[in-house]
């Protein structure tokens, strides 16, 4: 199934993310069922956006039923890397979906937050989307040099909001 536009927005409702109704992306977004050229113009360009949570006063990774959508989303659906764009925070929020032991400490009548989080775990998610980008990028024929800068926007992208993480 073609997507007809180049840049595109992806919004999920409450309801979505509560049911975890993942139907309409899983179609949509299968990187088998589209051609090359469409692989390679969606690379980055879309924006996922979660409506009905504008009111709630919590970060978005703070809202469990939003981090269960997101793990239950990242395993269906392992190809958030390459499709996301990097203006928001879907990526972040994806990995926080799959970081099981995370700890976020809130401070009260504030905006700050301490996050502490396993670098194994973060560092084997930064792996899992290079390897996605990698892997579609190669099938849609990209070009070596293209796949590389978008798992350094990855990479860099995630560096900023957890900071770097030591490689092993």
């Amino acid at each position: 199934m073609e997507i007809p536009n180049p840049k595109i927005r992806v919004i999920f409702d409450k309801r979505r993310v509560e049911h975890c109704d993942l139907a309409t992306l899983l179609e949509a977004f299968n990187p088998s069922a589209m051609s090359h050229q469409s692989l390679r113009e969606y690379c980055g360009s879309v924006e996922f956006v979660f409506r009905g949570y504008e009111k709630d006063g919590r970060l978005p990774f703070l809202i469990p039923e939003l981090r269960k959508f997101m793990r239950q989303l990242r395993r269906a659906w392992p190809h958030g890397a390459f499709f996301a764009g990097l203006s928001n925070s879907f990526l972040a929020l994806e990995a926080f979906g799959q970081l099981e032991n995370a700890a976020i400490i809130e401070r009260e009548n504030s905006n700050e937050f301490w996050v502490g989080i396993r670098s194994l775990e973060l560092r084997r998610y930064i792996r899992q989307c290079r390897r996605t980008v990698d892997a579609i990028g190669r099938r849609c024929g990209m070009r070596r040099r293209d796949i590389d800068r978008r798992i350094s926007d990855v990479d860099n992208y995630l560096k900023i909001r957890f900071g770097p993480t030591r490689q092993s």
